[in-house]
Order: structure tokens, then sequence, then C-alpha cells
């Protein structure tokens, strides 16, 4: 299927709103479309070059980690997920079956963590292709993008009530504030993260306003 999104074509460049292929959801796997998305500070550090464990600049890639989705279509073997649901992607997936989840101490899960940390989906493609190229998933995620596909795992349900408008945030900005509050010492980035998602819509700082105009075919 195609699919809106917004590319990152070179570092400290403005995103540019394009159209790509996307496979659609394989067993235990779930297509979405992402309804909000938000801008964190590691969006813009990554687009800046600067990361050392980032793909940029040398790759194409979609950003973006915080955001909710709507389910519109899920897998063979997905029991948890039906069309209709409101699911936040998640950067840390929550495998019931791995022993860090079953230990109650922590929610560390590596059951996808090494095809994850390539970009790429747990059979090996990343699902997205644009002009021929096979194109990078960002930690995972990658919500710069109108509809993507997931891991069952990938996902929490948020409730049907919950203000979508504040939801994305909860992936990341707000757990990074929680731990900031109970820190003595403030980090830098975990601040600017704060700053950044909380702006109201159609603020300069705001991610829509990194993109370029859509190209005229």
């Amino acid at each position: 299927m195609k699919t809106s999104v917004a590319i990152a074509c070179e570092p400290n460049r403005a995103l540019e709103i394009e159209e790509m292929d996307l496979e659609g959801p394989k067993e235990g796997e779930v297509l979405v479309r992402i309804v909000i998305t938000s801008l964190c500070y590691a969006d813009v550090f990554t687009l800046s070059a600067e990361d050392l464990e980032g793909l940029f600049p040398c790759i194409l890639g979609i950003l973006g980690h915080e955001g909710l989705s709507r389910a519109e279509e899920v897998g063979k073997g997905v029991t948890s997920v039906k069309p209709g649901d409101n699911m936040i992607p998640l950067y840390l997936p929550e495998d019931p079956d791995f022993p860090h989840i079953k230990s109650g101490k922590t929610n560390v899960c590596q059951t996808i963590r090494q095809t994850q940390g390539a970009g790429l989906m747990p059979d090996g493609p990343s699902r997205f292709s644009y002009r021929g190229e096979q194109l990078p998933r960002y930690i995972g995620i990658s919500t710069f993008i109108e509809y993507t596909v997931l891991t069952e795992i990938s996902f929490a349900k948020a409730p049907k009530e919950a203000r979508l408008s504040k939801v994305s945030v909860k992936v990341c900005a707000v757990p990074t504030e929680m731990g900031l509050c109970a820190k003595p010492r403030r980090s830098r980035w975990a601040a600017m993260s704060l700053s950044l998602n909380s702006v109201p819509p159609g603020s300069p700082n705001t991610w829509t306003q990194w993109c370029a105009p859509r190209r005229k075919s």
C-alpha cells in the first residue's frame, strides 16, 4: 500500500513529505494509522547527525517515536489487538513471555532488540520502501508516517476516552520528566523534550513545522 511520510533526507534539513510503499502486516503484526505524533529532542538530536549511535547521515530515514495510533488490520495470530483499538507504539516492547517481563522487576524487553536496533522488523525487512530503497525504522517505531506496521508486542492499549492529543507524549516525554523529577540533577535533554512536547498545535515548535512543502509531481 501507499502511505504519506515525512522523510529525513539529510542532516539538519527540513523533513520532506513524500509517498512511499508499505508492506501489510504479517503474522504477529498490526497495521495502524498514526493519529497523533509529537516531536522529542531525541528526534532533533538524531537529525543533527551528532548521535554516534544513529544511522544518519548515511541513509534516508523516518523519525518519530512518540505517537498514538489506531489499529486498521491485524495479522495472523494477533489476539490482543482488534481493528479500531487506540494503540500507543512502544520503543520497549512488552513481551509477556520474556523473562525480564515475567520477573516483575523491569520492563527492559529484548525479544526483538537485535532487529529493532538495526531499524528492521523481526523477520528482516523494515516494511518501508521509498523509490525502490528500503528505509530503516527509527528506534523500531517511526511515527512521522501516516500508516505503519509494528509487532503485536510493540503496543500498549490507550483507553477509548483518552484525549488523543495528550496520549502521544506519554510514550517518552512524560516518563522522562517523571524520572527527571525523581532525580536531584536535571537533564538538559529531558528539559528540552518537555519544552518541545508542551507547545500547542500550530506552534512553530511542533514537528509539522519541520516539514518541507509537498513536492509537485
